[in-house]
């Protein structure tokens, strides 16, 4: 019988090892994407909105073994050995346990904590007689771990992964997944969803309330324009304008017209300063448009990238003003990416 040669081994090896990272990818994206197709908002009445996302998907259709964790109590925390300054993480946190692949498989304990909702994870193997803990692959910048950032666990086949997540509930969801062999962790693809955006006009102010029902539909429909072509509103009866001399002492204030506050967030909406001016003729209460993008605030207090701002003025003075909202509006395809 001939001898394969060590570097023949190697290969084989490898190649073997890369033919199995690809298996694993294309069964959980296969998993994800039948999950993200079945899934229906909660449309029941007066209940919180349940919008599509990879999370909320597979916790209605599991798919690729993906663990998004429960409530870790002090009981079952004791049971794991950790360092005196890791067991300082879960004293004022939401502490959470994830597992996966039975009892010789993974467990992730994390600690989530602060306005930004930071989490911190410790992943342990269970194939010994007691856990051990595993060294995690550190994220490119540590804020990937907060607010949009989050972890779990998967299994295909028996075979564990690590995820690291990211969901702003607009434009990106996608799961980074690291493959468990042994005691170590490689990254092998990251699967991403794709969404179709729906806008809509969720609060108006008004100096006229006639403007706000002439006009609510049409902001939203600017909006959209004004974020597909990046600035512009392709509305053939508009033109750019020059800005108007805006008469707040404050010109980024967005006009609210006496309301005590918006209800969509916790301090005053803002326009960002790359706003964009457009005459609206056929219209006698009305000759200018502005438009643009909230400022973004304190990232905890509320999701500032959702919102586009519109207000309509006439002879200079403001007098009707419409926060549009971005969000999903259905699942559109899934890519899967390797070698990042």
């Amino acid at each position: 019988m001939r001898r394969l040669s060590f570097f023949t081994i190697v290969f084989l090896a490898q190649f073997g090892a890369a033919q199995a990272a690809s298996d694993l990818c294309a069964a959980a994206a296969a998993g994800v994407e039948a999950s993200l197709r079945a899934f229906k908002p909660g449309a029941k009445a007066g209940a919180p909105f349940h919008g599509i996302s990879i999370r909320n998907a597979v916790a209605k259709k599991p798919a690729a073994g993906l663990d998004y964790g429960s409530t870790l109590d002090e009981r079952t925390l004791k049971t794991f050995p950790l360092t005196d300054k890791d067991r300082a993480l879960f004293k004022e946190s939401v502490n959470r346990i994830f597992r996966t692949g039975g009892k010789n498989g993974l467990a992730l304990l994390d600690a989530e904590a602060g306005t930004a909702h930071c989490h911190s994870p410790i992943l342990f193997s269970l194939a010994g007689p007691e856990p051990k803990a595993l060294p995690l692959p550190e994220p490119a910048d540590p804020y990937d771990l907060c607010a949009y950032g989050g972890v779990a666990l998967g299994a295909i086949g028996g075979a564990p992964f690590y995820v690291q997540s990211e969901d702003n509930f607009l434009d990106t969801d996608r799961l980074k997944i690291f493959a468990a062999t042994g005691e170590k962790l490689a990254k092998v693809c990251a699967i991403e969803a794709k969404y179709a955006m729906g806008y809509e006009t969720a609060e108006t102010f008004c100096a006229q309330p006639e403007l706000c029902r002439t006009y609510a539909g049409r902001a939203a429909q600017w909006a959209q324009k004004f974020d597909e072509s990046r600035g512009r509103v392709a509305d053939p009866m508009m033109t750019p304008a020059t800005p108007e001399a805006t008469p707040a002492d404050d010109p980024t204030l967005f006009p609210i017209f006496g309301a005590v506050a918006s209800r969509l967030v916790p301090e005053p909406f803002r326009f960002d300063g790359e706003e964009s001016w457009f005459a609206a003729p056929g219209d006698p209460r009305v000759d200018v448009l502005r438009i643009g993008a909230a400022n973004q605030g304190p990232a905890n207090m509320a999701q500032w990238e959702a919102f586009t701002l519109a207000t309509l003025y006439k002879s200079g003075q403001p007098v009707a003003s419409f926060v549009v909202q971005r969000r999903r509006a259905a699942f559109v395809s899934l890519s899967v990416r390797t070698g990042e």
